[in-house]
Parts: C-alpha cells; sequence; structure tokens
C-alpha cells in the first residue's frame, strides 16, 4: 500500500504519555519555571512533537511533489519557449510563471505555518502567562506609535506578530516581532528589500520627559560625522567606551540624556543587544515612552522549527532571557519610580 497525501495530511493524534521532559531552572529568572513548566508544558509536549513531525512529512512531501513537476516546466520552457511564445508574450509568460511559483510556495508552507500557529497557542502563551503577560500570535501593530521617534526604518509596508503585553512593577510594557519592507519602483518592475526585521519595544513611563533623546548603532568615524551634520539633536559624549564603541547618542535636552543614561542603563542594553545576537538596536526617549527597535535575523519568540525536536528545552530557554532582557530595562531604568527630573 502506498502513501498518499491525504494519509500524511490526517492530523497525528497525541501520545498515549506524555514525554518525560524538564526545564532544569540555570538562571535568576527561570526562578520557579521548572515546576511551571512541568504543569502547563510538558503535559502537552508529545502532541505537539506529533503535529510536528505530521506538518514535516507533508511539507518534505508538497516539496517534492514541487520539485518534480518543476523539472519538465523548466526544461519544456528552456528547449522550447523561445519558439513557441511570440516575443510580445515573454512578459506574460514569466508574470504567470511567478505567479505559479509563489503559489506553490504558499501550498508547501502551509504545514509549516499551521503547525507554528499551534505552537504559539499550545506553548507561547503559558510562557507569557508565567511572565504575567498577555499574548497575541497577530501582534498589535506596535511600529505605527513609532512616529516622530526618529527610529524607525523608512519603509512602505510591515508586517506583525508574536505580541506580548502588560506590566511589570507598574510599567507597561509591550513587544512584538516585525518586519519592514521598502518597495522600490524600477524599469524590470517592483523591488522589495528588508528595512527592518526584529522586535519592537515600547515602555509606558510614568513620567514626561522634556528633551528627545536617541540611541542608534556606531556608524563609524565618517558616517557618523555625516549623520551629526544632518542631525537637529546634539550628540551626547558618554563615559563608558564599550557603549561609545557600539552606539552613538542625539538629544535635545543634554542633562537630562545623561541622566538616563546612566551606567546600568548602558549595561542592560548591551546585554539586551547580546541577548538577541549583539544586535545593533535603536532606542529613543520620547515623551512618556522608551521606544527599542531590535534587529534580529531569526523568528522570534518561536523557539520552534519543522526540523527540530520541540522535546528539548535550549531554545525555550533563549526565549525566557529574551523576554527577561526586555523585562530588565524597566529595573535599570527604575520606571516605576517618579524621577524628578
Amino acid at each position: 500500500m502506498t502513501t498518499s497525501e491525504a494519509d500524511i495530511d490526517r492530523p497525528a493524534p497525541g501520545g498515549d504519555t506524555a514525554p518525560s521532559v524538564a526545564f532544569d531552572e540555570q538562571h535568576a529568572h527561570e526562578a520557579g519555571f521548572g515546576a511551571y513548566f512541568t504543569t502547563h508544558i510538558a503535559p502537552v509536549l508529545g502532541m505537539v512533537e506529533d503535529a510536528r513531525l505530521a506538518a514535516r512529512k507533508t511539507f518534505n512531501f508538497r516539496l517534492l511533489i514541487c520539485a518534480l513537476a518543476a523539472i519538465p516546466v523548466v526544461a519544456a520552457g528552456v528547449l522550447f519557449g523561445p519558439s513557441l511564445i511570440p516575443p510580445h508574450y515573454y512578459d506574460v509568460a514569466i508574470g504567470g510563471a511567478f505567479v505559479a511559483a509563489v503559489g506553490a510556495g504558499s501550498w508547501i508552507n502551509r504545514p509549516r505555518t499551521k503547525f507554528l500557529v499551534g505552537f504559539k497557542q499550545e506553548i507561547l502563551r503559558p510562557v507569557a502567562t508565567f511572565f504575567k503577560l498577555n499574548f497575541d500570535a497577530n501582534g498589535r501593530d506596535l511600529c505605527a506609535s513609532f512616529g516622530d521617534t526618529g527610529i524607525l526604518h523608512s519603509h512602505d509596508e510591515r508586517s506583525h506578530e508574536d505580541g506580548f503585553w502588560g506590566e511589570y512593577h507598574g510599567v507597561e510594557l509591550e513587544f512584538e516581532e516585525v518586519k519592514l519592507i521598502k518597495v522600490t519602483r524600477t524599469k524590470r518592475g517592483t523591488r522589495r528589500t528588508t528595512a527592518f526585521d526584529g522586535v519592537a519595544v515600547v515602555l509606558r513611563m510614568n513620567k514626561r520627559f522634556n528633551g528627545h533623546t536617541i540611541i542608534k548603532e556606531d556608524l563609524g568615524t565618517a558616517l557618523n560625522w555625516i549623520r551629526d551634520k544632518t542631525s537637529k539633536l546634539e550628540t551626547v559624549q558618554l563615559e563608558d567606551p564599550r557603549f561609545e564603541d557600539r552606539f552613538e547618542v542625539f538629544s535635545s535636552d543634554q542633562v537630562e540624556a545623561r541622566y538616563l543614561l546612566t551606567p546600568a542603563f548602558m549595561e542592560r542594553l548591551l546585554s539586551v543587544a547580546d541577548a538577541f545576537d549583539k544586535a545593533r538596536l535603536r532606542a529613543c526617549f520620547r515623551d512618556d515612552r522608551l521606544y527599542l527597535l531590535i534587529p534580529y535575523g531569526q523568528n522570534l519568540f518561536e523557539a520552534a522549527s519543522l526540523h527540530k525536536t520541540v522535546l528539548e528545552t535550549d531554545s525555550l530557554r533563549k526565549v525566557l532571557r529574551q523576554i527577561q532582557e526586555l523585562r530588565g530595562t524597566v529595573e535599570d531604568l527604575k520606571l516605576n519610580e517618579r524621577l524628578g527630573l
């Protein structure tokens, strides 16, 4: 009996017993998560792993079908296309091939997308609950509030997912995964490039700031000089050499900027950047908020892949550290206190 796609697409049943997986607490911010993991996450891991294996099987099957179908189509196009397709129909043919390729890619990727949606509901939502945060797999378009911060990358389109929000020490905290796309129209068609791919963060403070302070990535001596000359804000010189090597600070209020950028806060920003693979992050103090943009080339907060078992905790441990580093900005800035600037 041969295996058909219908057999592969049937939902995989959950295991009769949950796998014996435990979370070994290794860091202070993981305190209590071991017991929480055992109660709220471990019992569903067997079902999630079954779903991953079924999705991977379907994904591979569809990929094979499309690859086998593409070989004769491409060969026929190369061998007979110039003689069978009139020159004035070349653009139509290329457009049709592009649409077919996009459709095939969407069809191939559908099992992965479906698996990740289920994973987020079964794993990420309990993680958010552990941190006393709300979670929305679709996100809430956080970058819509970044208007005049001066740190948002120029873009024409944006997408968002995996939104977390809530309070920490009385401070409103929200973050989500964001992708910003720049669309350029050329003679050959439309070109789409990624302007930013990472996480956006907003902390609502309990006082309004007088100035506008921006932290951006260091671009090197020449480009920094050009940016200094075109900026309406003044450069702020700081005494932390590690921070100065990686970031440039601009502000409309030098005194306020120095008050905010304490050694503890600069250390926290470096730590946040390191938690996201030494990201070249940006930050802004404006009105009553701290805004952060942290570039990251991987899927954020997912800790899941079709090709990697969910029965190990290293990826989940990284998610916990990323969330804790973002919450830690509250502690280091002491945003829960009414700062007397």
